[in-house]
């Protein structure tokens, strides 16, 4: 038997195969549930992104907003959140984004009792630069947009960025689990 036609007497041959097959599997479930799997499965921590509101597994929005205490506004859209709870270097953080109209905001921080801060975004966020910048959590913030800086606490404890943007308003939350 030519070696042509004996491949698949291999074993190493069907490994590849297999590997190839799963593989094709994962992404295509990936596809289907509308890329809402974490963009960092191979991260041993326990960092998660998604870019869906609601997965209903262990690490969903709605377990995460229980686990540190904070609401999302019901009006809210392009809800984006990162969570990393499993932090050597410091407390469990939420990091969370979403758009709401301008009122939706203002009651919405009146309720986590946020008060504004004189400073900039980079500067407040300084105790979480290390942790966003190793987790790719991608916030930016041009200095050609306003920004409004508040803290907020004791529960839960945070700190968030508004930018207005027209009609709407973009809030970055960055929560804090002791």
């Amino acid at each position: 038997m030519s070696a042509a036609r004996a491949w698949h007497r291999r074993p190493l041959t069907w490994a590849l195969v297999v590997l190839l097959a799963l593989g094709g599997g994962l992404v295509g479930a990936r596809e289907a549930w509308g890329n809402c799997w974490p963009m960092h499965p191979h991260d041993a921590r326990a960092y998660r992104q998604y870019d869906c509101a609601n997965l209903g597994g262990p690490r969903n929005l709605a377990t995460l907003l229980r686990y540190y205490d904070v609401t999302l506004p019901a009006d809210a859209t392009g809800v984006r959140y990162y969570s990393d709870d499993n932090s050597a270097s410091g407390p469990d953080v939420l990091f969370l984004r979403f758009t709401v109209p301008p009122a939706t905001a203002t009651a919405h921080l009146a309720a986590l009792h946020a008060t504004e801060t004189p400073t900039d975004p980079d500067t407040a966020l300084r105790d979480t630069a290390e942790l966003r910048r190793r987790d790719h959590v991608d916030w930016s913030f041009p200095p050609e947009s306003p920004h409004h800086v508040l803290t907020f606490g004791p529960t839960p404890t945070g700190t968030a960025v508004t930018t207005p943007t027209g009609d709407t308003t973009t809030v970055h939350l960055t929560v804090l689990h002791p």
